[in-house]
């Protein structure tokens, strides 16, 4: 999928996408600027944090993704590598850890996930804080139902099984493509992801000892407070290192396991 990997994630916004984790930063806090951003894929969001002023290593699980991202314009000065975040290599100590485009959906089991936290939270500088994002239920049902996508020279087809909220799904996607309008090729890909409820990702940060902060919705590319799976086709989450004790009572967490005010906006 590397190689149509940007033209099948075309119809997304990534300079709103990228504003919306700049602000939660701002807003936050970390301390300092380096800044891993985990699934980073052909390096489109990599380059653009680099953009922001941020010092940028970048991870993949996939070989092809890694190096279409090494030359991409704009990634000089880029570390990319190739790596599994259910076993983060040492890659030095970072302020902020990103995962976007649904980086937990695609670790299929509880442990996985927890894996990854596990070793995010020893890659995290004291006071660093986590963001990403996860698919909602109102997406998954999307992929289930199917949908088309068109664009010049292309049709994308979209289709999967059943969805049963907190199980697996797989996504198969038709891909049309043509050059001249007339002769068309078909490419085929599945992959395998799971949904997890906000309520279930918000325990898992905390088994891996980082505190969550918030939760919040978003809507192409506009991230907002509170989160509803059934509006919202993605959840962002954000996560504080657990170890210090004035980030628990900065926000509210003293003696209890997550912040009230998370807690409202779980409700919601």
């Amino acid at each position: 999928m590397a190689d149509d990997y940007d033209d099948i994630t075309s119809g997304i916004d990534y300079a709103q996408c990228l504003n919306g984790y700049d602000e939660l930063i701002r807003q936050y806090g970390a301390p300092g600027k380096r800044l891993l951003d985990i699934g980073c894929g052909t390096g489109v969001d990599a380059v653009g944090f680099r953009t922001l002023g941020y010092s940028v290593t970048g991870i993949d699980f996939s070989q092809k993704m890694i190096s279409r991202a090494r030359v991409r314009p704009g990634a000089e000065g880029i570390r990319f590598t190739v790596a599994d975040v259910r076993s983060l290599p040492a890659v030095g100590l970072c302020d902020i850890v990103t995962g976007m485009g649904d980086l937990v959906n695609y670790l299929l089991t509880e442990s996985d996930v927890l894996d990854a936290f596990d070793g995010i939270y020893r890659v995290l500088a004291s006071n660093g804080l986590l963001i990403f994002d996860a698919s909602t239920a109102c997406n998954f049902r999307r992929y289930a139902e199917g949908y088309v996508r068109t664009g010049p020279g292309q049709v994308d087809s979209w289709s999967g099984a059943e969805f049963e909220p907190g199980a697996r799904l797989v996504r198969r996607l038709d891909r049309f493509t043509s050059r001249n309008g007339r002769d068309w090729k078909i490419g085929t890909y599945r992959n395998t992801v799971r949904h997890y409820a906000p309520a279930a990702i918000v325990s898992m940060l905390e088994n891996s000892s980082l505190l969550p902060l918030g939760v919040y919705g978003m809507r192409r590319g506009h991230i907002q407070e509170g989160v509803d799976e059934e509006e919202h086709r993605k959840a962002v989450y954000v996560a504080r290192r657990w170890d210090l004790p004035a980030a628990r009572t900065a926000h509210g967490c003293t003696g209890c396991s997550a912040p009230w005010s998370l807690r409202g906006m779980l409700a919601r």
